[in-house]
């Protein structure tokens, strides 16, 4: 059928439309990306503010995933993880599984221990909205499963180990859901015989930060730093 001009130029604007659609698309992705990267890179002395980290799109989730698997990056992988936790990007519970697993099991460096320890707390964060990172979290605190510590000891061994211990308490505080606050409560409640057999003074007092955190998160105090 020959077209007529105006239908030539119906369509010929349709093309256009869609082609800005496009670049502009683009543009916003690429933007999104940049701002995430800019994140990673910033030096934040009180940690990174979750207001920005929560803002992160798709495009910046992406581009912190590539990041974080750039050995080049490494110096700043600890806070690439908690961006990622931070945002509640669905693919970030893989990955930071993963860059879990790649860390060195026994004696490590403290830039190792400190990516640990952000593994715990970007965790936290996305178990807000991953039932996957509470499981984990739980699992580490109880005996219902085998949890990091046993293969992510620190240089000092038994004192990084309650390290990590700490950190995955401050996680499940940070994660403000109801099943974290049971496991919390229950293990507070198992501490509060100052006269028994191996009692611990500064887990208990972390267990107490840790509920009071939780008690602030799930209040909507969000971003709270344990």
């Amino acid at each position: 059928m020959i077209r007529t001009p105006a239908r030539t130029g119906a369509a010929g604007f349709a093309a256009v439309v869609a082609i800005a659609a496009a670049l502009l698309a683009a543009s916003e992705a690429r933007a999104g990306a940049d701002a995430a990267e800019a994140l990673a890179r910033a030096h934040f002395p009180e940690g990174v503010p979750f207001e920005a980290a929560r803002a992160i799109d798709a495009a910046g989730a992406a581009r912190l995933l590539w990041l974080l698997e750039d050995p080049a990056e490494s110096e700043r992988h600890a806070q690439i993880v908690e961006l990622l936790g931070m945002s509640g990007d669905t693919r970030a519970y893989a990955a930071i599984d993963r860059f879990a697993d790649s860390l060195p099991r026994g004696p490590v460096d403290h830039a190792t221990f400190r990516k640990q320890v952000a593994v715990r707390i970007a965790l936290g964060y996305l178990a807000r909205s991953d039932d996957r990172a509470l499981a984990t979290l739980i699992a580490e605190v109880t005996a219902d499963g085998p949890g990091r510590n046993g293969r992510a000891t620190g240089a000092n061994g038994e004192r990084a180990a309650g390290g990590l211990l700490r950190a995955a308490l401050s996680g499940l505080g940070l994660s403000g859901r109801r099943q974290a606050a049971e496991v919390l409560s229950r293990l507070a409640s198992g501490l509060r015989d100052t006269a028994a057999p191996g009692h611990d003074p500064e887990l208990a007092r972390h267990l107490s930060s840790a509920l009071a955190l939780h008690r602030r998160v799930a209040g909507r105090e969000e971003g709270g730093r344990p």
